[in-house]
């Protein structure tokens, strides 16, 4: 049987190298009924040194079982293209289905309503305290959702791949164009209608940096998992 310092060296390694628990202990069960394997085959003095030179050290085998883990997606094996090309598709795309959920909003409230949200079209009449409300709402939809939906997929995504780093970058790149977005309700004046306003600027107030808070927030969550790793790890 693999000696109990042996397992231990191989599974804080193997934790070093962010791989997860659950690919961790199916691997280092499979790798000491290996080395029982071979300390059956060698019943000798030297068996155990036999198995371990067989083997590797934890170090080796642990660094192999990463780069067969990264191996095993597309974000493994191309963390450029995903975690740093790849954000602004994500976006684009999250963006897209969120204004697609507001205008499908819009119209089931206007339904249920009876048409409340539509009857002041061919009018001049101010916004109800209703249509106010939703405006809003749906504001806050599109102003966070995106960005708090690109940031947990990649979150996700760093831990599938074993790429929890890059998984870090994609959140920062996230929270840069969060912090740059730019998305407003302008009520009603005599002059014009209320509009909503959507683009990207450079003010950087208050709400803007609210946006940037909920991506930053998933890759400082990811940064502390990492660090508590080694934390843990180093004090064992």
């Amino acid at each position: 049987m693999a000696s109990p310092q042996w397992r231990s060296r191989l599974v804080e390694a193997m934790r070093r190298q962010g791989l997860p628990t659950a690919y961790v202990n199916r691997l280092v069960d499979e790798l000491c009924d290996h080395a029982e394997n071979i300390l059956m085959e060698n019943s000798g003095m030297d068996a155990e040194q036999i198995a371990m030179d067989r083997l590797g050290s934890p170090e080796q085998l642990a660094e192999v079982a990463r780069c067969e883990f990264q191996r095993r997606t597309f974000a493994g094996r191309h963390p450029i293209v995903t975690f740093v090309a790849g954000p602004a598709f994500v976006m684009l795309g999250t963006f897209v289905v969120s204004v697609m959920l507001v205008v499908a909003s819009c119209w089931l409230i206007d339904t249920v309503t009876g048409g409340r949200l539509s009857a002041n079209d061919a009018t001049n009449d101010p916004p109800s305290a209703l249509e106010t409300g939703v405006m809003q709402m749906l504001n806050v939809i599109v102003r966070f959702v995106p960005f708090a939906a690109s940031a947990w997929l990649y979150v996700r995504l760093g831990k599938r791949s074993g790429r929890r780093g890059w998984g870090v970058v994609a959140c920062g790149l996230v929270a840069v164009v969060a912090v740059c977005f730019v998305s407003t309700v302008n009520p009603q004046t005599v002059e014009s209608k209320a509009t909503w306003c959507l683009g990207i600027g450079w003010k950087f107030g208050f709400d803007q940096v609210l946006q940037s808070l909920v991506p930053l927030a998933f890759g400082a969550g990811m940064l502390w998992k990492i660090t508590k790793v080694d934390r843990t790890v180093a004090s064992t």
